[in-house]
């Protein structure tokens, strides 16, 4: 009985301990996911068939944009997932992100989603079960994701509904009026596009973030034109308020016949009056500063040739899009212009210079990619705005000069101008984005200015900088920003906290790092093949530097000779005579010692199989790990010798 009841109190004992034990989970698993970080956030690009939740955040950084490839397209084995749970947070899902994923039955999105891409859901298990329709329409939690083909005459958008996904009401061509309760709040592009019977859109008006005016749909403030119904037909004239025509706002609107826009409009998005088959007439007042793509797309006035003026059309002040085939040579903008229109000059293939007369204020998205031959253009102090890909694949380029006003480097500028030997910075500029120089191979030297906070991922991929001086602003050295580049030495800045995977790899010059004492981790494969390196001068002492967590594919950045400032020495106020003596005495010593000492075995390279198949491992785990199993140990120890202090008490008793 006596031994019974010792076991029983040991058992108690030791359960009651290990109660109080927190448990360490990993809410990550990237061995079920791939991701990239863009301007501190995370973007997932791939899942596994185990990955059934996303995760909120990854390495601090909050996940806020789903961007995976179409699962049947690539053979993707997401095809077997049953489940998926978006995390609250996430605010956007990519085009096609889980289409065609058959077995996909059960789907949770969070309130957070802003913005759903065409066919995110489509033909996935939960999308072609029509239990999960209802009066029509497909919806996920609070969002409507599309609606069916044949739904006619006025549809209520049922209460609750905060976003109408991109293409939910594509070709509902005998729909006639779209009620909006008042929870709706984000409308994507194309959602009422190619209803050709709508004649309004009408919003609650109990809605606090869109507003309705004679049909057509604006943001509250209507400073915004969001969609116009299909129906619109001859003139229209949009409101005073409105800052900003929206992406695809009238497109298809193809009864429209002429539009008047007010002075104080700012910008025009892509698309706009794209397919107004009879749209013969617009204005564009001059203070329009921004104009997108193919914003005249097949209407009747882009569509006659007697609009046109020596190749190009002009709209007022406003260049919207040449001849391409037949610009050859050099080609001089007009004087007096403002604006050039995303994809004007796009794929001009013969253009070989462009003269832009001074006052121009902005260059649109694509506006000369793919004008492979052209060698010079001016880009006058005037200009206040670059757009993304304006310079893409303009291989025989050599040179670049950004005017002073201008504040990012978007995008792709200058993606694949291969010639490309020269480049000047404003000291006004920001931000330098992903692919702004990507494979610019000719490039050797470019002066990043101190004003510079931000350099994307692939930034510099694939040049052939030897030298670059990272501004102290900058916090992070994203993906792949100066991946296979000839670069013999880097300083880290000292406000970085982090380096991303493949940042300097297949830098094989690379002989030596400065490295500062707020960095926090250097992720898997960021010095990959660095295989000159020699010596990191670290800004922290060999203390400081156990807190930094190096990734595996780092084998040279471990193996290399770390050269650490001394550990701090108490002295007394009688020593402060010989201070500076002992300073020098103490800094060689240190050096020697950290030389001599254990640091070749910290740095011992761990060398895993197949370790370039290996997903990001968040390593920064390991201590909490090793601490929990040390407390385990201590607590199996105390229980034990509780309990045999209870056996003994029992027993003597």
């Amino acid at each position: 009985m006596r031994k019974t009841l010792s076991f029983v109190l040991i058992s108690i004992l030791i359960f009651t301990i290990f109660a109080t034990i927190p448990v360490v989970t990993h809410a990550e698993d990237s061995q079920n996911y791939s991701y990239e970080i863009i301007d501190g956030e995370a973007i997932i690009t791939n899942i596994s068939e185990k990955c059934k939740i996303i995760p909120s955040k990854i390495n601090g950084y909050p996940v806020t944009t789903i961007d995976i490839e179409d699962c049947e397209e690539y053979n993707d084995v997401r095809v077997s997932n049953s489940e998926i749970i978006i995390p609250e947070g996430v605010t956007t899902i990519k085009n096609g992100a889980f289409s065609r994923c058959e077995n996909l039955e059960k789907i949770t999105l969070p309130d957070s989603i802003s913005y759903i891409e065409s066919s995110v859901f489509y033909n996935t298990g939960y999308y072609n079960d029509k239990s999960n329709w209802e009066n029509g329409a497909l919806y996920i939690g609070k969002h409507l994701i599309t609606v069916d083909k044949s739904v006619s005459g006025k549809y209520q958008v049922k209460e609750g509904t905060i976003t109408i996904a991109e293409d939910a009401f594509l070709g509902c061509e005998n729909i006639t009026e779209i009620l909006l309760p008042k929870s709706a709040k984000n409308i994507c592009v194309n959602a009422f596009t190619n209803c050709q019977k709508l004649k309004s859109i009408t919003v609650s008006k109990d809605n606090k973030y869109l507003s309705s005016v004679d049909g057509v749909l604006f943001n509250k403030d209507i400073t915004k034109l969001i969609a116009a119904p299909g129906a619109l037909s001859g003139n229209y004239t949009v409101p005073k308020s409105v800052k900003t025509i929206g992406e695809t706002a009238f497109q298809q609107c193809i009864f429209l016949k002429k539009v008047n826009l007010p002075n104080g409009l700012k910008k025009i998005e892509s698309y706009a009056f794209g397919w107004c088959d009879l749209l013969e007439s617009i204005n564009i007042p001059d203070s329009v500063t921004e104009i997108g793509s193919n914003i005249l797309y097949n209407t009747k006035l882009q569509l006659d040739k007697s609009n046109w003026t020596d190749k190009v059309l002009y709209v007022d002040n406003h260049l919207i899009a040449s001849d391409n085939e037949n610009i050859t040579g050099e080609y001089i903008v007009k004087n007096g212009t403002l604006t050039i229109a995303g994809n004007a000059f796009g794929s001009c293939v013969k253009l070989k210079k462009v003269t832009l007369p001074n006052g121009i204020k902005s260059i649109g998205d694509w506006s000369f990619s793919l004008c492979k031959e052209l060698k010079s253009i001016n880009l006058p102090d005037s200009i206040t705005y670059i757009g993304d890909t304006a310079f893409h694949f303009c291989e025989s380029l050599k040179s670049i000069k950004i005017p002073k006003k201008v504040t990012v480097v978007r995008d792709h500028t200058f993606w694949e101008c291969t010639s490309l030997e020269s480049v000047s910075l404003p000291s006004s500029l920001k931000k330098i984005e992903s692919y702004a120089f990507a494979l610019c191979k000719s490039l050797k030297k470019i002066n990043i200015p101190n004003s510079v906070t931000y350099i994307g991922n692939h930034a510099f991929t694939f040049c052939a900088l030897e030298e670059v001086v990272i501004p102290e602003g900058v916090k992070s050295i994203e993906q792949y920003a100066f991946y296979s580049n000839n670069l013999k030495e880097i300083i880290i800045p000292k406000n970085v906290t982090g380096i991303f995977d493949h940042a300097f790899a297949e830098c094989s010059s690379l002989k030596k790092i400065t490295l500062n004492k707020k960095l926090n981790f250097i992720q898997k494969y960021a010095f990959e093949d660095c295989k000159n390196i020699t010596t990191i001068n670290y800004k922290g002492t060999k203390s400081d530097k156990k807190e930094i967590t190096i990734e595996d594919g780092n084998y040279y950045l471990k193996t290399a000779i770390w050269e650490f400032i001394p550990e701090k020495s108490v002295t007394s106020k009688k020593e402060t005579s010989s201070k500076k003596t002992t300073s020098k005495v103490l800094n060689t010593t240190s050096v020697l010692e950290e030389l001599t000492s254990s640091e070749q075995t910290y740095n011992e390279p761990q060398i895993k199989s197949q370790e370039s198949l290996q997903p990001t491992v968040n390593s920064q785990n390991t201590p909490n790990n090793i601490s929990l199993i040390w407390i385990i140990i201590a607590a199996i120890v105390i229980g034990s010798l509780g309990g045999f202090t209870a056996f003994w008490l029992i027993k003597k008793k």
